[in-house]
């Protein structure tokens, strides 16, 4: 979506940053900053669009795993692949059981979402990973989805965050619009 808005406006200059670690939007002096996470959100000072939904499941390799599991317990039994500087704990929700938080000893913790989705191809342990970026491993059986029946990982909210509707650049502005256009004809939308 970057590339094709810079393709659209080519005269705008972006400076992108990748990271997961939380950043100050203020001390930082960012326009703004595209985020996936769960809700709520803790910075209340903070002006949020959201985008969509993303959807998100723990998978693993039928290399590694042969079946679903029967109980979340049996998560702290398998290698765990995640983001770097997140809590070492998953939630699942069931309608009937509510929420449960998961802890893990991770195997691997990366920045990288792609080093990741690799790793739990080649069978190296069990991640939550984004159903967009799982989807075509899931129809082709390379992935397969390990949650316990009738549990799942609550939604991502895919949104945009900045500290206010007046500090907004016209050029993130129309970013920002240009983004929330191009998300709702995404296949990412739930």
């Amino acid at each position: 979506m970057l590339a094709e808005f810079m393709a659209t406006y080519p005269d705008i200059e972006l400076f992108v940053e990748s990271t997961n670690r939380k950043v100050d939007l203020i001390k930082e002096r960012l326009d703004f900053a595209l985020r996936v996470r769960p809700y709520p959100f803790e910075d209340s000072d903070i002006v949020t669009k959201t985008f969509c939904l993303s959807q998100h499941y723990l998978v693993a390799s039928p290399k590694l795993i042969k079946e679903p599991f029967k109980t979340l317990k049996q998560i702290q039994h398998y290698p765990v692949l995640t983001w770097a500087k997140q809590e070492h704990s998953w939630p699942f929700e069931h309608q009937k059981e509510g929420i449960q938080r998961i802890s893990y000893m991770p195997k691997l913790v990366s920045e990288n979402i792609y080093l990741i989705h690799k790793s739990a191809l080649k069978g190296v342990g069990i991640a939550v990973l984004p159903e967009v970026l799982v989807r075509k491993d899931l129809n082709q059986e390379r992935l397969q989805i390990i949650s316990p029946e009738g549990w799942y990982i609550p939604k991502w909210m895919v949104h945009v965050a900045y500290s206010s509707r007046n500090s907004l650049q016209p050029s993130a502005r129309l970013l920002i619009d240009f983004l929330s256009v191009k998300f709702a004809e995404s296949d990412i939308v739930i």
